[in-house]
């Protein structure tokens, strides 16, 4: 079993999101600060990148992504 969490973007409130490997299971997870009292909540890597598809954190998702896939291909 892998495991792994990386934040890729926190918002102006406190909010984070972060990138999140599972058993090679991809989600995103969003944990509200602690002033608004909000549950948490996982959401599919593909169902976040379709549904959040305007938002700050699903562009800075993106930057994550492409910035991985680059550093790939450029033998870093």
């Amino acid at each position: 079993m892998r495991f792994g969490e990386r934040v890729f973007y926190t918002s102006e409130n406190g909010d984070r999101w972060m990138l999140v490997t599972d058993d090679d299971i991809v989600s995103v997870r969003h944990i509200p600060n602690a002033a608004s009292g909000g549950t948490g909540r996982t959401i599919e890597l593909g169902a976040f990148l379709t549904q959040e598809r305007h938002s700050a954190q699903n562009q800075a998702l993106r930057a994550l992504i492409s910035s991985l896939t680059r550093s790939q291909t450029d033998g870093s």
